[in-house]
């Protein structure tokens, strides 16, 4: 099981290649067949395995907009 954590805060200089980023990494997790879920500073879409999470999250992704507030945008990955 997996989160992907999309701290989307900061100036959007570097927003989109992070969205890009978070997008290849859920891609990835769910074709190794793992339940995999996503976090935002405004969000929380609980793991799930196969194709229609990853639609789901890439569907958050595409929508998803910088926050305002302090520090730098980023994207981590929590294995549980």
């Amino acid at each position: 099981m997996v989160i992907v954590v999309f701290e989307n805060t900061g100036p959007a200089s570097e927003f989109e290649d992070l969205v890009d980023e978070a997008a290849g990494t859920i891609n990835a997790y769910i074709e190794k067949g793992f339940s995999v879920g996503l976090r935002t500073v405004s969000s929380e879409i609980p793991p799930a395995p196969g194709r229609e999470q990853l639609i789901r999250l890439l569907r958050e992704l595409a929508i998803i907009s910088p926050e305002p507030g302090q520090g730098r945008a980023s994207v981590k990955v929590v294995r549980l």
